[in-house]
């Protein structure tokens, strides 16, 4: 549901994006239901509010028994086009979506182990936004914001520029989603308890066994880390970026904090830059990775919460 959904909000401006009348709410619930027309996906029927096209119960289960699934209580889009109401065009040139009460339901095994008890929580009543600018002048497009809010003070927070998007058809926009290349973006996480759930989750139910075989998971996990940080070409990631890796890395399993990454390239990465692992497998080696860093810079920050 979220790839589609991103791919509606491919000609987006939020600065720009206007009210929304009954007309163009009733015209895009039409349009939606021809775009998920042969997905597991489900929705209530769209109502305008303050502005807003506002769709309920927004679901999505995969058809793969025992699947993860996807279910929020309302997504509000609002949206124009210079060229007239969405009624009328059937065109969205600014867009911005709004996601009430997201839940993920991953592919978690029945019953659930004890180790990631921990984990639905965090997955239950998420918040998120996203706006995006698509500038048809040099085919960038900006993604002015993409804040996930997990229950608590956990979040995600990004900012990001693409080049070589065409989002003037939806056509061009299928093809952007293989061709684009992220040039700088911006990424902070805020974890106050998110991040030992995940890690915890991740090291598997051998490792949660009891506390001596998580603890050797956990001291095995920042071995291999660790020296993974050692190999990063200086080029890419600068001395004090390399030193905060490595306190993140430390205090695992429950780093508390927000962890900042800016990266930036002239050239981009994008889809075309990984399709010589889809073709030749995944990397053995920091060499293989190399053609990955040329021209990347790479800054991380890790400060610590108060009192850690």
């Amino acid at each position: 549901m979220l790839r589609h959904l991103i791919l509606l909000a491919a000609l987006a401006s939020p600065a720009a994006a206007q009210d929304m009348s009954a007309a163009d709410c009733d015209a895009l619930v039409t349009k939606l239901r021809d775009v998920v027309s042969s997905l597991p996906v489900t929705f209530g029927g769209g109502g305008v509010d303050q502005g807003q096209c506002v769709l309920q119960q927004v679901g999505y289960k995969s058809e793969r028994p025992g699947g993860p699934q996807w279910q929020a209580d309302s997504v509000a889009i609002r949206g124009a086009s210079p060229a007239g109401p969405f009624a009328e065009t059937g065109l969205l040139t600014s867009l911005s979506i709004d996601i009430g009460g997201l839940t993920i339901a991953p592919d978690f095994p029945d019953p659930m182990p004890a180790h990631l008890a921990g984990v639905p929580p965090y997955l239950r009543g998420i918040d998120a936004s996203v706006g995006l600018n698509w500038d048809s002048t040099d085919q960038s497009l900006s993604v002015s914001r993409l804040l996930v809010d997990f229950p608590g003070e956990d979040k995600l927070d990004l900012t990001a520029r693409m080049i070589n998007v065409d989002a003037s058809s939806p056509g061009s926009a299928m093809v952007g989603l293989a061709s684009f290349l992220v040039t700088d973006a911006e990424i902070k996480i805020t974890s106050r308890g998110l991040f030992a759930t995940l890690v915890t989750a991740a090291l598997g139910p051998n490792a949660a066994a009891d506390d001596a075989a998580r603890k050797a998971a956990i001291n095995g996990a920042q071995k291999d880390a660790t020296s993974v940080i050692s190999q990063l070409p200086g080029t890419t990631f600068s001395l004090g970026s390399k030193s905060a890796l490595r306190t993140l890395v430390a205090d695992l399993p429950d780093p508390v904090g927000t962890l900042r990454i800016k990266l930036q390239s002239d050239a981009g990465i994008g889809p075309a830059s990984l399709m010589r692992y889809a073709l030749n497998g995944a990397p053995a080696t920091m060499e293989d990775l190399q053609p990955l860093f040329d021209g990347l810079k790479v800054d991380v920050a890790w400060p610590r919460a108060l009192g850690q």
